[in-house]
């Protein structure tokens, strides 16, 4: 076997890029935790709850990807990565409420008002996917409405992130900060793309290819990216300072 065999319809490399990705994503968590023990902040626990909103969406998708790909039975019968991305979704769902508090509580004071209304579309934007998704099968399952649903929010969290990171950035002279809200905004940035690379692969399906294509590569490589980005410029970990302090 090897990277590019298919077997029911799931490519190897995917298993591997999900599985990945989620245990990247995890092991960022697990210093974020250590590193709240050591020193508690307000914001620390919305972030973590972002990395771990996304691990989930990753180790979800991967589970119901290695189970259809072992599987004997095909995915037009039963489609566990159909089911599984269900799980993916109400990471990502997650994932996006907690970033939404991060922002307003390192930017801004905390709009419990918008967050709730923020909250209630999240919940009925991935309780219609997963409606949808429950009677389709493949991995993939209605991708258009999950893409179009999921991104609209995940856009609107991740560009809010991008503004006010770049806002506090220009307005602070400590090189330090300058360089953590870079790295936040480089964070909002690149989960933006996630779900533009995610978006183009979904084209290439509808162009009549079979999916997985470069575009998925870059959207699951993009996700650690971004979440290494956040616990960088969030945390700022001394071996970065100290690469930081040596320019």
């Amino acid at each position: 076997m090897d990277l590019f065999t298919i077997q029911n319809l799931i490519p190897f490399y995917s298993i591997i890029l999900e599985g990945s990705a989620g245990l990247g994503i995890s092991v960022l968590a697990v210093r974020m935790i250590q590193k709240y023990r050591s020193r508690p902040q307000p914001a620390t626990i919305p972030l973590l709850i972002t990395l771990v909103g996304y691990s989930l969406a990753a180790f979800t998708a991967f589970s119901g990807k290695v189970l259809d790909f072992y599987s004997s039975v095909p995915q037009s019968v039963i489609s566990f990565s159909g089911y599984f991305n269900n799980l993916s979704y109400i990471g990502i769902g997650i994932a996006n409420i907690a970033l939404i508090y991060f922002t307003m509580v390192v930017f801004r004071e905390v709009n419990e008002r918008l967050l709730l209304y923020f909250t209630f579309i999240e919940a009925i934007v991935v309780g219609t996917i997963i409606e949808v998704n429950s009677f389709v099968y493949g991995s993939y399952s209605d991708t258009f409405l999950s893409i179009i649903g999921i991104a609209a929010l995940s856009l609107f969290a991740n560009l809010w992130l991008v503004i006010e990171s770049l806002k506090a950035r220009s307005q602070s002279e400590e090189r330090l900060s300058r360089t953590g809200f870079f790295f936040i905004a480089i964070f909002g940035i690149s989960l933006t793309l996630v779900f533009v690379f995610f978006g183009l692969d979904v084209v290439t399906i509808q162009l009549g290819g079979p999916g997985f294509s470069i575009f998925y590569v870059l959207a699951w490589f993009m996700t650690f990216f971004a979440s290494f980005s956040g616990y960088l410029g969030y945390t700022m970990p001394n071996w970065f300072r100290k690469i930081l302090s040596l320019e």
